[in-house]
């Protein structure tokens, strides 16, 4: 195996470890999908283009991630138009969770689930409306009547709800 084989099964050992981590960060400061997708498609080259300059003493997630975070807060400073629905220090701690490598996820979605059933009717159809179907919140506010920003601070608060449930529910091992 030449030098160039040998260099390119290590990237991608080590990106396959850390693909889910990084996709679920991207996703999770840019709340559209397909924008998600882009972009995490654009870092993953980005990635590779690099590669040569990742310091192997050094956490490849945590160097994958910087990488991700700069394309995020580029596409960010020319989307003004995408409304961030937290702020920057809410994005810094998401980055942080993302980089400490969260050993309980199968806890925290256990607990995102049982979280969602606790919401009102109306507040799990808005998240699973713009989540999961992945509807901009301007279609949303024409179908339900209701402005974009009554919308961004429901959203907002509904997360906020969901973030400090599964807390709970991950600290008290209720899952």
């Amino acid at each position: 195996m030449n030098s160039n084989s040998s260099q390119h099964a290590r990237f991608l050992r080590l990106y396959a470890g850390i693909q889910t981590k990084l996709f679920a960060f991207i996703l999770s400061v840019i709340h559209n999908r397909n924008d998600a997708e882009e972009l995490f498609q654009e870092t993953s080259v980005i990635l590779w283009e690099r590669f040569e300059t990742y310091e192997p003493d050094k956490p490849f997630a945590a160097w994958a991630l910087g990488i991700a975070r700069n394309k995020v807060l580029e596409y960010l400073r020319a989307n003004k138009r995408s409304r961030k629905l937290f702020s920057d220090s809410v994005y810094g701690q998401i980055l942080r969770i993302a980089e400490g490598g969260q050993d309980d996820i199968g806890q925290r979605v256990s607990a995102l689930k049982s979280c969602l059933q606790s919401l009102k009717d109306v507040d799990r159809k808005l998240i699973s409306f713009r989540f999961h179907e992945n509807i901009p919140v301007k279609l949303l506010s024409q179908y339900t009547g209701r402005s974009a920003d009554s919308l961004y601070k429901s959203l907002s608060r509904i997360l906020h709800f969901l973030k400090l449930c599964i807390e709970r529910k991950v600290a008290s091992g209720a899952i």
